[in-house]
Parts: structure tokens; C-alpha cells; sequence
């Protein structure tokens, strides 16, 4: 009878030969398809309870200049011309059929001052030149709110600069959609903010949600889809990004020079493409990176010079990695990462290594590989041998990054079946986990 490995090198080219059949049969131009949800992330602002009634077509931005500070208006079904700037206080309610449009040139709608508010009404378009920064709506002050708001056909989104506890809360942001991202503006973007919630918002077919030099803040449950970034966070300390949902991006998240960033609960899937990467880090650290599901990305996770500094952290604990083409993608030798507590199921290659490095000054323990293939007599949940990661096509493509291109490929497991088969062609080590755990063969632990 032949032997796991056997079978494999036997059947290898039969199934290559019959995936490239069926990629041969898919036109090339084919999309990838992405679920879009219409479930309310965050249920619309509530109609306040009095304020000054804004009839259709009405000259808005002078009401609101002659509004007394604080006051609020309320918006009726209609169209109202911009640009208009809310200040001193005031509260701007109006339906989803309320809609301020652009004028063609700058900034449709400017949040500025201490305690005002946007909430509820859509804004259309705005100018043209992304020089300018363009926007439907721009913030700037303290204590602001934008909520429930709904934005098509702007440029930039919504842009916050300069701002301190502001809420951007269950807004619905859709970009134009230009097949060539570049040319799109950011869906949202947050800029030297701080102490500031971003919550419940959903972002389709824009640029990037872009939060840069800002700190202390937490971007909690969006749904970001088919978007360049779903998160970027440049120079941006101490922030939380917890339960959110990054599907269909290019990158789902990206921390560039970042610190003290908790990432948890979130959902990276469909990451895919030469650049797909689900959650990315370059000279980034003391990261915690806890219990998210990584589904269908190109690269689950990617450190580059990551953790970045003498005695800097990361911690990868609790998240699961499935149907990744690589599941950890390291771009040098790691330091001062621990992996633990992690599922890995139907993972191409677990881990790649550039530059000839090993991952083995890793801190590996209690994780569930689907390619372990040791026991648990004891059946205390830990293997009783250690695991090791040793891939001969993942130690080539380390040494000639051009290789790459074959990862996946009847050529590829050819190779895995020789290092395998052949001990004088094994493989180096690349992981090791001296205590993996096996409490979901023992039904101890539902898969995530």
C-alpha cells in the first residue's frame, strides 16, 4: 500500500494538471466576487426631539450661520446645495433622502468647532483635486460627531485632522470605484487625532480607511470591502482596532512604525493577488495581534523588521489561518515574536522565510498545525514529540525569491514529496513547537 507521501508524489501532477484545466476554462476577466452586507452595522442617529425644521431647497448655509450656537435644525427629504460649514455647536440632523450636494469645487460639508454634529443625511460628491484634499465631509475641532451619514461619489470621504475626541460612527462610505485604486481618494482618513472613536462604519470601493500620527484611538466593528487598505496606520501609537471586518482588499490591515497596537477579533479574508496580505507590520512593535480569523488571504501575516528595536514585542496568540497560499511571511529572521495558541488548517506553505533564515528564535508553543502528525498518549491535549515546519520548496523560494511563482504548483509538491522521501534532500527546520497542541483532535477545542 502507498504511503501518504507516496500517494502524493503520484497524484501531485494529476491534480495540477486538472486545477489548470479548470483555471484555463475561467475567462481571465473574471472578478472576484465579494459579499456586500445590507445588515445595519449601527442603527441610524435618532430624530431629535425639537430643533428648527429645514424645508426642501432652502438656503442652508445661511440658516446654519444664523442658527444660535448650539441650536440643532432638522433637515426634510430634499436637496440642499453645499458647501456648508457646521460650527459653534450646532447639531445637523436629516433622513437618509436628505441630501447635500456638491458644488462642484472643494469641501462639501466642514465639521468644525467643539460639540457639532452631522448625523443621519447624505452628502453627494465633491470637488475634484486631490491636491486639495477634496472631501464630502471634513472635520476638525474637538468633541465632533459624524454619524449615520451617507457619502457617495466624493473624492476623500470623510477626512478628521487635527481633531480630539471625535465619533465617526456607522457612516456609510462608498468611493467611485476607478479600477485603478491609486486614482481613488481615502474612504476615511484620520490625521493627528486622538482619544477618538471609529466605529460601525462601512467603506466600499475607496482608496484606504488611512489613520497617520494618531494616537489613543479605536476603530471598532467597520466592514471595509474591495478596497487598497482596509486600515493603515502610520506613526500611530497605542491605538485598538477590535472587531472589524477586511474582505476583498488588497491588504486588510497595514501598521507601518507603529507602537503599542492591540488587534483583536477582527476578520482578514480574500486578501489575495501578488500584494494580497491580510495583516501586514513593518518596523512595528509591541503588537498584540489576538484571536482573529485570517481566511483566503495571499499572506496571512507579514513582519518586516517586526518587532522594530532592542526588547520590542509582538504577540500572536489565539488567531486562526486558513487557506493561505503562506500563513506567516517573514521578511528577515524573527526576534522577539511569540506564537501561541494558534490554528493553522489548509494553509499552502505555513511559513516562508526570506534571505535563507529560520524562525526557530520564535517563541512557539501550543499551537494546532493540521500537519502535525505526532500523538498524545497521555491525552493531556499536548503532543508528546515536538513539531517542526521543513519545507524544501519554501528553503528554495528563500534563497531565489523568483521561485515564488511555482508556490502552489504541481512543481512545488514534487519538491515537498522529495524532501519527504529522500532524507539526504531534507529540508532545514524553519519552526518548532516543542508543546503543539492537539485538543481539537480530542474534541477539547471548537476550530475557530
Amino acid at each position: 500500500m502507498l504511503t501518504r507521501t507516496e500517494r502524493l508524489l503520484v497524484l501531485s501532477p494529476l491534480l495540477g494538471l486538472a486545477l489548470m484545466a479548470v483555471a484555463w476554462a475561467i475567462p481571465s476577466s473574471t472578478p472576484v466576487l465579494v459579499d456586500d452586507p445590507t445588515g445595519v452595522l449601527v442603527p441610524p442617529p435618532a430624530r431629535p426631539a425639537q430643533g428648527l425644521e429645514v424645508s426642501d431647497g432652502a438656503d442652508l448655509q445661511r440658516l446654519l450661520a444664523e442658527a444660535p450656537e448650539g441650536s440643532t435644525l432638522l433637515l426634510a427629504p430634499g436637496r440642499y446645495p453645499g458647501p456648508i460649514l457646521i460650527e459653534r455647536g450646532l447639531t445637523l440632523w436629516g433622513p437618509e433622502e436628505a441630501i447635500v450636494f456638491t458644488s462642484g469645487e472643494g469641501t462639501t460639508v466642514r465639521l468644525h468647532g467643539e460639540g457639532s454634529a452631522a448625523l443621519g443625511f447624505s452628502i453627494e460628491g465633491s470637488g475634484t483635486r486631490y491636491d486639495l484634499l477634496d472631501a464630502a465631509l471634513e472635520l476638525q475641532g474637538d468633541g465632533l460627531r459624524a454619524e449615520g451619514l451617507h457619502i457617495r461619489e466624493a473624492v476623500y470621504g470623510i477626512i478628521a485632522n487635527r481633531s480630539n475626541n471625535i465619533r465617526l460612527i456607522g457612516n456609510d462610505v462608498v468611493g467611485t470605484g476607478q479600477e485603478a485604486m491609486g486614482l481613488r481618494g481615502d474612504g476615511i482618513r484620520v490625521w493627528e487625532t486622538r482619544d477618538s472613536e471609529i466605529r460601525g462604519n462601512r467603506m466600499r470601493d475607496s482608496r484606504d480607511m488611512v489613520i497617520w500620527y494618531s494616537t489613543n484611538n479605536r476603530v471598532l466593528e467597520n466592514d471595509v470591502r474591495g478596497c487598497r487598505y482596509g486600515t493603515h496606520l502610520m506613526y500611530s501609537h497605542d491605538n485598538e482596532v477590535i472587531g472589524n471586518t477586511y474582505v476583498g482588499n488588497v491588504v486588510g490591515l497595514f501598521s507601518m512604525y507603529s507602537r503599542g497596537l492591540l488587534l483583536q477579533d477582527n476578520v482578514f479574508a480574500a486578501s489575495s493577488g501578488s500584494a494580497g496580505i491580510g495583516l501586514g507590520m513593518k518596523e512595528s512593535s509591541d503588537l498584540r495581534v489576538l484571536e482573529n480569523l485570517f481566511v483566503g488571504n495571499e499572506r496571512g501575516m507579514y513582519f518586516d523588521n517586526s518587532p522594530f528595536g532592542a526588547g520590542a514585542t509582538i504577540e500572536v496568540r489565539g488567531n486562526a489561518f486558513h487557506f493561505s497560499s503562506v500563513a506567516l511571511d517573514f521578511h528577515d529572521a524573527p526576534k522577539g515574536v511569540t506564537l501561541a495558541d494558534n490554528l493553522f488548517r489548509a494553509n499552502w506553505s505555513l511559513i516562508s522565510i526570506a534571505g535563507r533564515g529560520d524562525a526557530l528564535g520564535v517563541d512557539v508553543r501550543g499551537n494546532d498545525f493540521d500537519g502535525y502528525r505526532g500523538y498524545d498518549l497521555d491525552h493531556d491535549g499536548i503532543g508528546d514529540i515536538p513539531f517542526e515546519e521543513r519545507s524544501m520548496s519554501e528553503q528554495l523560494i528563500s534563497a531565489h525569491e523568483t521561485l515564488a511563482l511555482f508556490r502552489g504548483t504541481p512543481a512545488s509538491g514534487m519538491l515537498e514529496a522529495i524532501g519527504q522521501l529522500l532524507p539526504l534532500y531534507r529540508p532545514k527546520a524553519l519552526l518548532r513547537d516543542e508543546t503543539p497542541s492537539m485538543r481539537a483532535s480530542h474534541g477539547m477545542e471548537v476550530e475557530r
